[in-house]
C-alpha cells in the first residue's frame, strides 16, 4: 500500500472518531494532522472506552497499526519472526510480537513460538514476568 493511501487512512480514521467525541462532547475539534488527532483522542480515551462503539475503535485502531507497520516493512507479515525470550520459566520459545486472531467471539492473543498464549487483557502480567526475568539476570 502507498505511503499516502495510508496516511489518509488514519487521517480519516482518526477524523472520523474525532468527529464523534466532538458532536457527543460538545468540545472544540482539534486541527486535521495526526499528532493533534492522536492527543485528542488519548485525551478522550477513557470516555471513547465507556462508549457502546468502543470494540469498533479498538479494531479500528489495530488496523491502522498493522497498515502503518506493512507500509514501513512491506514484508513484516512473511518474516515470521518471533521477538522476546519467553516469560515462562525453562521455555526456549520466544514470543511474538503480533496479535494472533482466533475467530468470532475469541479474544486475539499473544503466542510463543512453544505453545503458549496470552490473552490481551494479560498483557501486563506478561510484562511484570519480563521485568522479573531481568531483574533476576542483572542480580
Amino acid at each position: 500500500m502507498a505511503v499516502l493511501d495510508t496516511r489518509h487512512d488514519v487521517l480519516a480514521t482518526l477524523g472520523s472518531w474525532s468527529d464523534l467525541v466532538v458532536q457527543e462532547l460538545s468540545v472544540t475539534a482539534p486541527r486535521r494532522d495526526v499528532s493533534q488527532l492522536s492527543q485528542f483522542l488519548l485525551h478522550h480515551l477513557n470516555w471513547l472506552a465507556e462508549q457502546f462503539p468502543a470494540a469498533d475503535f479498538a479494531d479500528e485502531v489495530e488496523e491502522l497499526i498493522a497498515q502503518l507497520r506493512s507500509t514501513i516493512d512491506p514484508d513484516i507479515r512473511n518474516t515470521g519472526s518471533y521477538g522476546r525470550p519467553c516469560v515462562v520459566p525453562d521455555c526456549d520459545g520466544s514470543i511474538n510480537p503480533e496479535q494472533t486472531r482466533h475467530g468470532a467471539g475469541r479474544a486475539a492473543s499473544i503466542d510463543c513460538s512453544a505453545g503458549h498464549s496470552w490473552e490481551i487483557h494479560e498483557l501486563l502480567n506478561i510484562r511484570q514476568l519480563m521485568e522479573q526475568q531481568r531483574e533476576d539476570v542483572t542480580a
